[in-house]
């Protein structure tokens, strides 16, 4: 039957064709659909499926909409996979295939491959199609070989539920530059000189470190998985974490007591537990990244777990130098220096994340920042790394060996990771606004007020179920300008992919005398630029597990912090508390400290605590306070730091800060100028060391490597000193300068690696331009030498009085033809006579080249001021070659074997043309 369409219904069939097709073209052309939409069209009978789907909103819907719709994943601010499609018509739907389960790595490897090729991937479940290569049980995941035409088969299972590949780490920093000020790491050493990491210990997982390292000898613990390659970048992290500071004082680290075993960063998933327990390891640092990774990946899932099971565990991770790179994957896709954290690894929850400042906390453009893939606060730290977040990492390392160290001294065990982090959290300086931010955390570490919390049990651990309520009670005194507590919690894992890391979501909040209530502080997650910079504000946090409030000017009396167990999956969630109060009226000297010494002629940074406003008088004093000098008439009090250039002079000082009537004067220091230690001689039987005299100075204080630290050798008036060898005679020597008080040492230095034989440093000889040979003589000292004497082939040419100078010279300015030999002849004050090496000088000025010995017995050398194509051809007295062949070497030789004894011409060619003819005899 035929059917005749009105014009009207004609045209309204026709609109609907054109909408599908724009419609399907639409899809087909959206990235998005083409790689997680499966090949279903979206029917009704399609929405009754329970499976998950891809939907695209028309702008953010916010987080509780999304939570709402059952929210797998985010892949961008507009497209998330759910398990409930919205009535909102303006929200577009499409049935998700299993890609959503698999990193954008792995994606983009897979559309890199043909057909017929397979790729190897790691796993939660090997279902089939999948080849199992290897399953590691204890971290719970499978490393697989997946064809690429069984992928949709493999990805689609039930049992996955994340797939990622293996990547390769990279370390984190681009130079080496320290700065133990910032941080107060000098302030805490300065006062409690005792702490030093003593029978700490601590894991570098990355490569190995250089274990000879003069800061770092005989402090390696030797581990069964530890790497074989050797990297300097280990050796900086090394030397920040625990270094001895025996070659100065920019090697010594922050725990300079501590021992360090290394692990493999070539595996990302963390080490087994058991290396942790037998190698009794509670720390371990992390200063390398992959590349942006925004999920909680299989490596996230692992560390979270173990530090949930081993409760001391403490794992320090660098954030990344990628802070100006744009995330291409999750939620935060598009935002430029936002959600860069450089491996999965850092987006666990249970480790600590460190950031970098330069010298005066602010954050440099390539510090990776937060916040996490679900809009957690990361990083929780910063400290000082401008150059590169590893040595931030580092640092905080060190500290938390320091921290370790101070509570196992009081508690005789270790303390809990969580509380580690809640001290380290509690305790750091606000960077900028009040409150955390995506790029500085909660602050930046504070070594010496971290110490002091655990030092002054400023802190407290409890346990709260589903629904109970924890409280306990802090006496606030009158005159505070700050309350401060900070709750950190080791949460148990959540699965691995999941939209959310939190799993047990416990609030903090605090209550004074009267009644009111303060909530802990929040940040804007929303995937806007404006709305991730905007200031923390105050409110109930359901992201992380760790939680701070802050209140200013607190009234006195006591304070109730109440921890609220809202939502605990099963059993009950240990949490950990940490506080600390700030006077109103406060002015701290921090650096530098009681008889700290500064280095003398140089620019330094002066730091102080300071809750006082406005700008101060700063002075200084080298007379016990009679008299004062200006540093800065204008010192901006709250800035916390100025910059001093030290006198010239070797003594003790006071610094004083003065506002109006107030006047806060330093604890006595010591300014000191640098010893420089030099090598003069190295000879068989003894060796010389000088140095530098310093004005002040009553003597000398010679230090002897032995072990892995600096102990005393011997005391001097002089600034020579001999060393009588012999079998247990160290060889890194250091020296420092006494009057009243003892001042900087030196940089140690190993007197047999200064380039110098005994009193040589250097001998050279040169043929100038004039044809005549210069010789030049660098000595490391000229202590009871008498003459040198320059000789020519064994035979003096002539001598010359030592003269104090460490530097002589000599020309010879008839040199013969020839390969010349020079060598110089030292006499000493008792008549002994030492010899440099002999040096060989050709010497053509006469001729481009010169044929001896003549006459020749077995071989003929040809000597060439340059080599080109040249051809050599032995010609006797008839006329007839005898001998040809190339000039291949300056110095050739030409076999004489065979040749009657008589007259001979060697004959040079250069393409063929004559260049040299020369005439010898044959014996």
């Amino acid at each position: 039957m035929r059917v005749t369409l009105s014009p009207r219904l004609f045209f309204t069939v026709s609109c609907i064709v054109a909408i599908l097709a724009t419609c399907r073209l639409s899809a087909q052309s959206d990235p998005f659909v083409q790689r997680y939409a499966a090949p279903v069209p979206d029917t009704q009978e399609h929405r009754k499926k329970p499976d998950f789907f891809l939907v695209r909103f028309p702008a953010f819907p916010g987080e509780t909409n999304l939570n709402r719709l059952q929210r797998k994943r985010s892949l961008s601010p507009l497209y998330h996979i759910v398990g409930t499609i919205p009535a909102d018509t303006s929200v577009k739907s499409w049935p998700a295939n299993g890609n959503w389960k698999a990193t954008e790595a792995v994606l983009d490897k897979l559309d890199q491959l043909a057909a017929r090729d397979s790729i190897t991937v790691l796993a939660n479940a090997a279902p089939p199609p999948a080849r199992l290569l290897r399953w590691e049980t204890p971290d719970k995941l499978a490393f697989l070989r997946v064809a690429k035409k069984d992928w949709a088969a493999f990805i689609s299972h039930p049992s996955v539920i994340i797939v990622d590949l293996q990547r390769r780490p990279r370390t984190e920093t681009v130079l080496n530059t320290a700065n133990y000020t910032l941080n107060r790491i000098t302030t805490l050493q300065a006062r409690l000189p005792a702490l030093r990491g003593e029978n700490m210990r601590v894991s570098l997982k990355e490569t190995l470190y250089d274990t000879a390292d003069i800061d770092l000898v005989q402090r390696h613990i030797p581990t069964a998985n530890e790497p074989a390659e050797t990297a300097v970048h280990a050796t900086i992290m090394a030397t920040l974490m625990a270094g001895a500071g025996n070659s100065g004082t920019s090697g010594k680290g922050v725990a300079p007591a501590a021992r360090i075993a290394s692990a493999d960063f070539l595996r990302l998933l963390p080490d087994a537990p058991g290396y942790f327990a037998q190698y009794n390891l509670h720390a371990q640092n992390h200063s390398y990244g992959t590349g942006l990774e925004n999920y909680y990946g299989l490596e996230a899932v692992a560390y979270d777990e173990q530090v949930h099971a081993a409760d001391t565990l403490v794992h320090v991770f660098s954030s990344g130098n990628s802070g100006a790179a744009t995330p291409t994957a999750g939620l935060y896709t598009g935002l430029a220096g936002f959600a860069n954290l450089t491996g999965t690894f850092k987006q666990a929850k249970n480790v600590i994340v460190v950031g970098g400042t330069d010298s005066i906390n602010n954050v440099p453009a390539l510090s990776s920042g937060g916040p996490a893939y679900d809009g957690r606060i990361k990083p929780e730290l910063v400290a000082f790394g401008e150059e590169g977040t590893s040595g931030a990492a580092a640092l905080t390392t060190g500290a938390v060996l320091l921290l370790q160290e101070s509570y196992r001294s009081t508690h005789g065990q270790m303390p809990p990771a969580a509380l580690i982090k809640a001290v380290l959290v509690n305790s750091a300086d606000d960077t900028g606004a009040p409150g955390p931010g995506y790029r500085t955390g909660y602050g930046a570490l504070n070594a010496w007020e971290a110490v002091q919390t655990i030092r002054e049990q400023r802190f407290s651990s409890g346990a709260v179920t589903n629904g109970s309520t924890y409280t306990q009670t802090i006496p606030v005194p009158a005159g505070q300008q700050l309350l401060k507590v900070t709750m950190s919690y080791a949460d148990v894992p959540a699965a691995a992919n999941a939209a959310k890391a939190l799993v047990n979501d416990l609030d903090l909040e605090i209550t004074d005398a009267a009644g009111n209530r303060y909530a802990p502080w929040v940040l804007s997650t929303a995937p806007f630029r404006d709305s991730l910079l905007k200031a923390a504000r105050t409110g109930r946090d359901s992201l992380n597990n760790t939680e701070q409030v802050g209140i200013m000017l607190p009234a006195a009396g006591n304070y109730t912090v109440t921890v609220h167990g809202r939502a605990v999956a099963a059993g009950s969630q240990r949490f950990h508390l940490a506080w600390q109060m700030v006077p109103a009226a406060h002015f701290d000297w921090q650096y530098p400290a009681a008889n700290e010494i500064l280095p003398a002629r140089e620019p330094v940074t002066l730091r102080w605590r300071s809750t006082f406003g406005g700008t101060g008088r700063l002075l200084y004093s080298l007379d016990k306070g009679a008299n004062w000098r200006l540093i800065n008439g204008n010192a901006d009090l709250a800035q916390g730091y100025a910059t001093w250039e030290t006198p010239d002079v070797f003594g003790e000082a006071l610094l004083k800060m003065e506002q109006g009537a107030t006047a806060v004067v330093s604890a006595p220091f010591l300014v000191s100028p640098r010893i420089q230690v030099q090598t003069g001689f190295n000879c068989t039987d003894s060796a010389l060391l000088y140095w530098n005299r310093i004005p002040g100075a009553r003597y000398y204080q010679v230090y002897a490597l032995n072990g892995a630290y600096f102990s005393p050798f011997s005391q001097t008036a002089d600034t020579v000193l001999i060393l009588k060898k012999n079998a247990a005679l160290p060889q890194v020597f250091a020296v420092s300068p006494v009057a009243a008080m003892e001042g900087a040492r030196s940089r140690g230095i190993d007197y047999t690696k200064q380039g110098l034989d005994c009193y040589i440093r250097t001998f050279t000889a040169d043929l100038d331009n004039n044809g005549q040979v210069q010789l030049r003589l660098t000595l490391g000292s000229t202590w009871q030498l008498k003459s040198i004497t320059w000789e020519r082939q064994g035979a003096a040419l002539a001598q010359t009085p030592v003269s104090g100078g460490l530097i002589y010279q000599h020309n010879d300015a008839a040199p013969p033809q020839g390969i010349v030999y020079y060598r110089v002849k030292l006499e000493t004050a008792n008549g002994q006579f030492i010899y440099s090496a002999a040096i060989p000088v050709r010497v053509l000025t006469e001729s481009a080249y010169l044929l001896f010995p003549n006459p020749a017995a077995a071989t003929l050398q040809i000597l060439a001021a340059r080599l080109e194509a040249q051809e050599i051809r032995i010609m006797d007295v008839q006329g007839r070659v005898v001998r040809t062949l190339l000039l291949q070497n300056l110095l050739q030789p030409v076999s004489l074997q065979g040749l009657s004894a008589g007259t001979y011409w060697c004959i040079i060619y250069r393409n063929g043309e004559k260049i040299f003819t020369g005439q010898f005899v044959k014996l």
